[in-house]
């Protein structure tokens, strides 16, 4: 008997079933393990207001691989083990629900305070603890595990201040940390997604993408495309700052960057339709410059296209404002020609005239570029899924 005369539980896998209405541990104090590995019970597992004290590496509360066809509830409980997990409930199966409200849960080392490794809850998983520690290492480790229901999981229980986003500055709780790879849930309670996305970038402590790829999913169910892209443009941000060799070289690492400024990776095209105009309106400011620069007497850098016939001392004609606007606008369309070259162009036998022109070809590199992404990103071919 491992709990008290109070609790009747099946202890051989799942041959036996409890034949009470609820199993029930509470206002009950142990200073040894409670060690329940394959429990297996059709009703409810409560353990409220239960005070547990483990002293080992595995004095816990051990419930790897059990069944509970009810709910399985610690509101209140206080476990603590310094030198080991506080809670092992790694593949648990609790089919209405999991619920710590109020519980206090203190463990140490790396293998997490809180671990629920490939656990299924079939209902919510509440998670409001009043205190949750651990002095080396995560305090939860609920990798593939499987939510039903709502994830309640408040922030302060890993960030003090319920920070938002993700910060250059950093997290001053950042030491406090979970894990959650493979975590699944339909949706999220007293938590926003900004304060879930700061728990991602700043309180896990490694890059993961199924952790922001998720969170992306489930607001994007919600019908919050914004928030889903706003989290997804996040994660690339943390990819780059923790694993950059995963960008692969150098120069993918160096182009990540500016991609992820210009058009925040594939998920902000119109950033890059704002970058297309304001390139035009510096072809378009060139040109108009270069109809007012002087190379010669009677001559400048841009103006009217004199015929194969005049002599070379015939003065020269001035554009017209439109005329030199419009032939920015030529130069720089990627494909076909407005034909205003043809009576108004730079003069390149001129130092100006080739100095405007260069000017023009990189503006025209530069804007051709931000067209071929503009269209990548609206077509979703330039996009990171990982």
């Amino acid at each position: 008997m491992f709990f008290a005369t109070r609790m009747t539980v099946g202890m051989e896998g799942c041959s036996r079933r409890a034949s009470t209405q609820a199993d029930r541990a509470k206002s009950i104090s142990w200073k040894t393990a409670v060690k329940a590995d394959g429990l297996c019970t059709g009703n409810n597992l409560f353990m409220q207001d239960a005070v547990i004290a483990g002293t080992g590496k595995f004095d816990e509360v051990r419930l790897p691989d059990s069944q509970i066809g009810g709910q399985f509830g610690l509101e209140r409980a206080t476990i603590t083990n310094p030198t080991g997990p506080a809670l092992d409930a790694d593949g648990l199966r609790a089919d209405n629900g999991l619920f710590m409200e109020d519980a206090t849960i203190t463990g140490a080392g790396e293998l997490g305070a809180i671990r629920l490794i490939g656990a299924h809850i079939g209902g919510q998983a509440v998670l409001p603890v009043s205190k949750l520690g651990n002095s080396s290492g995560p305090l939860l480790v609920p990798n593939d595990a499987q939510i039903a229901g709502a994830f309640v999981f408040p922030p302060a229980v890993v960030c003090s201040a319920s920070r938002e986003g993700m910060s250059r500055l950093g997290c001053p709780d950042s030491n406090r940390t979970i894990k959650a790879h493979g975590l699944t849930y339909p949706s999220l309670s007293a938590i926003s997604w900004r304060q879930r996305l700061h728990l991602l970038a700043h309180h896990t402590p490694t890059y993961w993408p199924q952790p922001f790829q998720q969170l992306a999913a489930t607001e994007h169910a919600a019908g919050h495309d914004n928030n889903a892209r706003e989290i997804l443009i996040t994660q690339q941000h943390d990819l780059r700052r923790r694993t950059p060799h995963a960008l692969g070289n150098r120069l993918a690492q160096w182009r990540h960057a500016p991609w992820g400024s210009l058009g925040r990776y594939g998920y902000r095209a119109h950033r890059l339709v704002t970058a297309l105009a304001v390139v035009r309106a510096l072809g378009s400011g060139l040109s108009l410059l270069a109809g007012h620069v002087t190379t010669h007497p009677d001559h400048h850098a841009a103006e009217r296209v004199q015929p194969t016939t005049a002599k070379l001392d015939t003065p020269g004609t001035p554009c017209s404002p439109v005329e030199l606007i419009g032939l920015g606008i030529d130069r720089g369309l990627p494909l076909g020609t407005t034909g205003i070259r043809t009576h108004c162009d730079f003069d390149i036998t001129t130092g100006w005239g080739q100095t405007f022109t260069a000017a023009r070809w990189g503006l025209q590199a530069l804007l051709w570029s931000l067209a071929t992404l503009a269209i990548a990103a609206y077509t979703c071919l330039v996009r990171k899924p990982s």
